[in-house]
């Protein structure tokens, strides 16, 4: 009997497992896809377990800053004596403080790999991962930015490390071959799985009907159950098959959707009694968040909700319960159903038209596979070896108006860029905004913008040489060289800007490039921004409201930078979330702002009147300010600007980046290396401003940044807490 193992561990894989590692091993590049259950993350840590004997430079590309939170942990959980033993630092961001002396393993999601090419740093990639690699094919308008951004990233890198080892994952496609192709690698080294370790029972429920089909064999077959008698709704079908069970996943479309949901499903059971460890979380919840969060009101009834924008510390809160076993059902949005890890019995999909079929067959492919990804996760390798998937009609939707999705485990992919290159529309419509020359005035969907952004950008690098830029050899296959000389006259408008100023932020306007670059020559000292304070800081959020034209770009109004000056002051300062919270609740009330609030597709502007209702709202609205205003959008504004501030007067004199302030939510070095280990922003905070555990830290850059004693942190946090457990596993 053949039994595939790992030399030198305690590892067995399967056939397919061991036939994808030793082609990896064996190659500088492989793409790989499969099932959920496939193992794929497995694989990548075991690849990364390999190279440390190596003393390789490591960095793996994950598509949200929730993932990187997971892969963290597991890294330290199960590969920290190897990790301490070669002498590398795990981070989650690249500083530009990397000496040579070190090896490093970095976790980062695309913008993250930019800074790569955007802060100096020594260090040398030997090993590229990216994970979740469909996310390179963006399924709307609205992903395009972030697709194409991970694009440029990952070639950028390749671009800069020639002896790059690069290697892809991704779900079931049945062309995992496209993304060597994408980035001119030999399309040979690359591998399809069709084949589960674990297997999915496919369910389709209709409760008004009163019908329940089972998929066998691509076909449906109606069955006579118990499971509908006395059913009249999906939460009482939801209920009914969950409960006893602490294993159950809603998925949401939408963080709106898995707060509503919850809420609503919480209120229909009866209260039950609490573990110690639940009753700790409520607590630390109420303390991390506010206590009449709807959180907490849904952990009384052992139901959670689960989305990207929760603090990374609730996050951690919520995913420990459930793998506990002390969640009996959780709503989620994509964020911890396609990716995060969990062990899961039974998913429960309503169907709405953000994963069921409709006519755009491009967007259907997406679907697909985002629906089997999701499937997937019901039933894991090891833990469970069969799950069961439950698909509930809508009130308003019908997964019956087109069933092919059940059948479509597999589909060809193509990537933002190559997709947009073969649609006649988007050709001509590139074509001319590239002759025009007030081009930011035209209405144009944003992925045209930047496409000719990012080809502009590469006739300077390669103005005589396309065939050595892989963007332009896509064009130039596609018989595009029209596009290509437009690009290139284009581009001569621009070509006194520093590259390193355009690659740090590649989808931005031309104009504005120059605009921003024209400002800061202009006012050479005068341009730095002053040190961080209340008024500094408002001073500062009106000239970029004119300079990066936020009316129009961010639909940011003058009216809101106050709003926006407050967050950004006390985030940027160091305040809990709590007390950014409250100080927003306070200051709804005292101006007697009105709230937009979404009821379907109606907007309704009430005036903020403490109802838990009108709390929750900003709650949820703050969560979104921070990580997607604060933490995304105004970030790289900041970057761009320092940029620009380093290429006209140099590193020395360029001031502090302000975007640093905004990614950690602190100004304190201290606070910013802990995270970059891993640790929670909440984490580090308590840390700092316990003087006795601050003076345990040190900052050496000769020893490789932070230094730091594990145990005496540990005695200052209580056994059982957040932070005392988040220690215990991260350093």
């Amino acid at each position: 009997m053949k039994v595939n193992e790992i030399k030198k561990t305690d590892f067995i894989l399967t056939d397919a497992q061991s036939e994808i590692f030793s082609k990896m091993v064996g190659s500088s590049c492989f793409s790989f896809s499969g099932p959920t259950s496939l193992g794929k993350s497995f694989l990548i840590n075991r690849m990364v377990e390999r190279s440390l004997s190596s003393k390789k430079n490591i960095a793996i590309v994950v598509p949200s800053r929730a993932l990187i939170n997971q892969l963290t942990n597991e890294l330290r959980s199960t590969l920290n004596q190897p990790i301490l033993e070669n002498n590398y630092k795990l981070q989650t961001n690249i500083n530009g403080e990397e000496t040579e002396e070190f090896n490093y393993i970095f976790i980062l999601t695309p913008e993250r790999l930019m800074n790569l090419h955007t802060r100096k740093t020594k260090v040398i990639l030997d090993d590229l991962f990216v994970d979740e690699a469909h996310k390179l094919a963006a399924g709307s308008s609205r992903d395009s930015e972030r697709s194409l951004t991970e694009y440029n990233a990952i070639e950028l890198t390749i671009e800069k490390f020639r002896e790059l080892n690069v290697y892809f994952s991704s779900p079931n496609i049945s062309n995992p071959s496209m993304f060597l192709k994408l980035f001119g690698k030999n399309p040979f080294f690359s591998k399809h799985v069709k084949e589960a370790p674990v297997s999915q029972n496919i369910f389709l429920a209709d409760t008004q009907k009163k019908t329940l089909r089972v998929l066998v064999n691509n076909e449906f077959l109606s069955l006579n159950s118990e499971l509908l008698r006395g059913i009249n709704s999906n939460d009482d079908f939801i209920l009914n098959v969950g409960k006893g069970k602490h294993s159950n996943m809603v998925y949401c479309s939408s963080a709106s959707n898995a707060v509503h949901y919850a809420v609503n499903f919480a209120n229909k059971i009866n209260s039950t009694e609490l573990s110690d460890e639940i009753k700790s979380a409520i607590n630390s919840i109420s303390q991390l968040v506010h206590e009449q969060y709807y959180l907490v009101k849904c952990l009384e009834k052992r139901i959670a909700y689960h989305h990207g924008k929760l603090p990374h510390s609730v996050r951690g809160i919520i995913e420990e319960l459930f793998r506990n076993g002390e969640i009996d059902f959780m709503f989620c949005t994509p964020t911890l159903a396609e990716g995060v890890n969990m062990p899961i019995k039974n998913i429960f999909i309503i169907c709405e038209d953000k994963i069921r079929y409709t006519d755009d067959k491009e967007k259907n492919k997406v679907k697909s596979l985002s629906f089997w990804n999701l499937a997937g996760r019901a039933g894991r390798y090891r833990s469970e070896l069969c799950g069961n998937v439950f698909c509930l009609n809508s009130e308003t939707k019908s997964w019956d108006n087109n069933l092919s999705i059940f059948r479509d485990k597999s589909v060809n992919l193509e990537s933002t860029i190559e997709k947009n290159i073969k649609k006649k529309a988007t050709v001509k419509q590139l074509e001319d905004f590239l002759k025009n020359k007030d081009a930011d005035d035209l209405k144009v969907e944003e992925v045209i913008k930047h496409l000719a952004n990012i080809i502009c950008i590469e006739t300077l690098k390669f103005p005589e040489e396309y065939n050595k830029s892989n963007t332009l050899n896509l064009f130039i296959k596609a018989n595009l060289l029209q596009i290509i000389k437009l690009a290139k006259k284009r581009a001569k408008e621009i070509k006194h800007l520093p590259m390193e100023l355009l690659n740090s932020y590649r989808t931005l306007s031309l104009n504005l490039h120059d605009d921003v670059f024209q400002v800061v020559k202009f006012h050479q000292d005068d341009s730095v921004l002053p040190p961080f304070g209340y008024d500094k800081c408002h001073e500062v959020l009106e000239t970029f409201h004119e300079l990066y034209n936020w009316g129009e770009r961010e639909k940011i109004t003058i009216s809101q930078l106050g709003y926006y000056n407050n967050l950004i002051y006390r985030w940027v300062s160091g305040n809990s979330i709590n007390s950014i919270i409250r100080s927003t609740i306070n200051y709804y009330e005292k101006e007697r702002k009105s709230l937009y609030i979404y009821k379907g597709n109606e907007l309704l502007t009430p005036i903020f009147d403490g109802s838990v209702e009108h709390v929750n709202h900003i709650i949820e609205v703050v969560f979104d300010d921070i990580e997607n205003k604060l933490r995304f959008k105004l970030e790289r504004y900041f970057n761009h600007y320092h940029k620009a501030l380093t290429s006209v007067l140099g590193e020395e004199k360029a001031g502090v980046n302000w975007a640093v302030f905004l990614e950690y939510g602190t100004q304190y070095p201290l606070v910013i290396e802990m995270q970059n280990l891993g640790l929670s922003r909440f984490t580090a905070l308590n840390i700092y401003k316990n003087e006795a555990l601050r003076k345990t830290l040190t900052l050496d850059a000769a020893k490789g940044g932070l230094q730091y004693n594990k145990k005496k942190l540990l005695s200052g946090f209580k056994e059982g807490s957040f932070e005392y457990k988040e220690l215990s596993v991260l350093l």
